[in-house]
């Protein structure tokens, strides 16, 4: 008896006609230029993962929303620490 080969999953039955634009995590980390890992841990955080069958599809909408807001606080962070930086440097001058 032989094996049957499987595929996976037809996800263009899921996506199409669907307002929200999925991919796969594969199809994710090529689209963000990321490594794989990354992009799944990053996606889980955003809660932007729909598990589906043996894998999972990320909404890209979602993700993108949850990237700007991390950068954001980062560029907050940022802000605040050169901006400690550059008082502490006045105040050494005087």
């Amino acid at each position: 008896m032989g094996y049957v080969n499987y595929k996976g999953p037809d996800l263009d039955r899921y996506i199409i006609g669907r307002e929200r634009q999925w991919v796969t995590y594969k199809e994710g980390a090529e689209l963000y230029n990321m490594p794989f890992w990354t992009f799944v841990h990053l996606a889980k955080e955003a809660k932007a993962t729909m598990p589906l069958r043996k894998t999972a599809i990320v909404d890209i909408g979602m993700f993108d929303v949850y990237l700007e807001s991390v950068a954001k606080r980062e560029d907050k962070i940022s802000r605040l620490e050169l901006g400690g930086y550059k008082n502490a440097k006045r105040e050494k001058k005087q």
